[in-house]
């Protein structure tokens, strides 16, 4: 799991515009042999990476920070710095990852709301400038992760009887514009 911030450019060319941790861990949890050989092998080729002893919990943190830039940034277009310029766009955004963060208590991942909160910062922050994945996949017309970000998270919202209405609405309106792909 990395935090990388990076956008394909082209087939071969990946930009990448921030250093950010990059985590490998055992699904179940705790550290093996293969999880410290396969860290040290991506760290001895330019990649730092971490052997993680909970790896759920490293891909939900990064999903925090997903569930805050993605559809806030897509959906006006506009680079990962901006969102945090427009007060109502932060609002959503913290409304989002909020949901996100009750359901991860359902699914017994235990996340401090501030280190959520705080990753969307470092994100936005560390690369204003930068366009979520998301974001260059609807300007490029290209499918996107929509349903990976936050249909996952809906999904399992609603396996817990849990509402995510800003989920589901910045879901819509990322769906209501791939509508027009090719219009």
């Amino acid at each position: 799991m990395t935090a990388q911030g990076a956008n394909i450019e082209a087939p071969g060319v990946v930009r990448n515009h921030a250093e950010l941790p990059s985590f490998i861990g055992e699904m179940n949890g705790g550290v093996s042999g293969r999880t410290r050989a396969l860290a040290s092998a991506f760290s001895a080729h330019g990649l730092p990476t971490e052997a993680s002893e909970n790896i759920r919990h490293d891909i939900w943190k990064k999903l925090m920070a997903n569930i805050g830039v993605s559809g806030t940034s897509a959906a006006p277009n506009l680079p990962l710095g901006g969102i945090v310029r427009v007060p109502e766009l932060a609002a959503i955004a913290y409304r989002a990852i909020d949901e996100a963060l009750t359901v991860a208590k359902a699914e017994n991942i235990d996340l401090d709301p501030d280190d959520a909160r705080e990753v969307f910062h470092q994100i936005t922050s560390g690369t204003p400038g930068n366009k979520s994945s998301l974001c260059v996949d609807v300007v490029n017309e290209r499918p996107s992760e929509v349903d990976y970000i936050y249909g996952a998270v809906m999904k399992l919202g609603a396996k817990h009887g849990i509402d995510t209405p800003v989920l589901q609405t910045i879901s819509a309106v990322i769906k209501g514009l791939q509508s027009h792909y090719g219009a």
